[in-house]
């Protein structure tokens, strides 16, 4: 064997050993076998092969590790006995172990309500778009597994979606396709609780929920420093001054917001809705549709919550904040025409209605 032979199949040897290193231990065919026969209804279903590569690793996502994978399988045609061979493309997610956690006990509340989410609501949700004809609004999940905090996902790249650019944000087009997105999921999810109330007694925490602290040394050391640094700005003075009397009242004006008032419009906000969580499809430069992703932080309260959040957050610079009222005006027009789709039994707010909500909700663009 010559020398270049014998470096080679070295070099291969070790690309070899350092792919199995990276691939966790649970990752095994056995694992997928068992959630693909779940999820495909299909006992005899057999995996053949599995190629795993890990795409993010600790510290370059807050809670979660993640693996994309490519699964070759057979699958039994329905009403026959052939097999046919199938490819499916994943996105795995598992928590950060204990001792790799920034937060052991906010990642324990974030992650298994994900994964109740998609393994619980988001099927429920898919029941609710195929009823009203709507393309689907989260991705397709294979299965969850609890006891080690996994999500199987569908790889919606392969499916040609991607995000935008927070630095571009989006125009008015593109914002009134997501906030019609947004209006439904918001509608499904009312409809959803309406028609069982106990749905998302799970899914109550959110960023600044009252049983949630996690954030606020964050938001106030954050604040201390645009006061430094503006107060060296000519003529910002006044601005410096406003903001340090902002201090002490900080948290509890982040807070209010997400009290949930009985006599408003509730539902499920996804409560972390930016650029990044936005997966868009795309056809001839017009986004053909959007799928929501991440839900780690998702709780019950005003929907005027998300609307905030995205339009403070990703609309394009140039159109902040003088396009605001005619996006919500688009988005409630939406919500309206869904809730009565899908035969909402509680009451349907009144533009004056779901503007003082959203009106009393201002702080939460502040704080974006």
């Amino acid at each position: 064997m010559s020398a270049k032979t014998t470096e080679l199949t070295t070099a291969q040897t070790q690309n070899t050993a350092e792919i199995k290193a990276l691939t966790p231990e649970w990752l095994t065919k056995e694992f997928l076998k068992e959630h693909f026969r779940n999820y495909y209804k299909n006992p005899e279903l057999e995996i053949i092969k599995f190629e795993a590569k890990h795409v993010s690793a600790n510290g370059e996502s807050f809670l979660s590790s993640m693996y994309r994978v490519k699964v070759k399988f057979t699958n039994s045609l329905e009403d026959s006995n052939d097999k046919q061979e199938s490819i499916a493309h994943l996105i795995i997610k598992v928590a950060f172990s204990d001792e790799d956690a920034l937060d052991v006990e906010l990642q324990q509340n974030m992650y298994d309500k994900e994964i109740e989410f998609y393994g619980t609501i988001a099927p429920q949700i898919n029941k609710k778009l195929q009823e009203l004809g709507e393309p689907q609004l989260v991705a397709e999940c294979f299965g969850v597994c609890k006891t080690r905090r996994i999500i199987i996902l569908e790889d919606l790249a392969v499916k040609s979606y991607e995000t935008q650019s927070i630095q571009r944000g989006y125009n008015i087009q593109e914002a009134k396709v997501i906030l019609k997105r947004l209006a439904t999921f918001h509608a499904i999810c009312a409809a959803l609780q309406d028609e069982q109330s106990d749905i998302f007694a799970n899914i109550k925490s959110g960023h600044f929920t009252r049983d949630m602290d996690t954030f606020n040394n964050i938001y106030v050391g954050n604040l201390e420093v645009i006061i430094e640094v503006i107060s060296n700005w000519p003529n910002f003075t006044v601005y410096a001054e406003k903001l340090r009397r902002l201090q002490n009242d900080l948290i509890e004006r982040l807070r209010q917001p997400y009290d949930v008032k009985p006599n408003q419009f509730n539902t499920l906000n996804h409560d972390d809705l930016w650029c990044p969580n936005l997966m868009l499809q795309f056809e001839n430069e017009s986004i053909e549709n959007v799928v929501f992703i991440d839900f780690q932080f998702a709780y019950w309260g005003s929907s005027a919550t998300d609307l905030h959040y995205l339009l403070a957050s990703s609309i394009c610079k140039s159109l902040r904040p003088h396009c605001f009222d005619e996006l919500t005006k688009f988005y409630y027009g939406h919500l309206i025409g869904i809730l009565t789709k899908l035969k909402y039994q509680q009451h349907i707010p009144t533009w004056s209605e779901f503007q003082e909500q959203y009106h009393q909700r201002h702080f939460i663009a502040f704080a974006v």
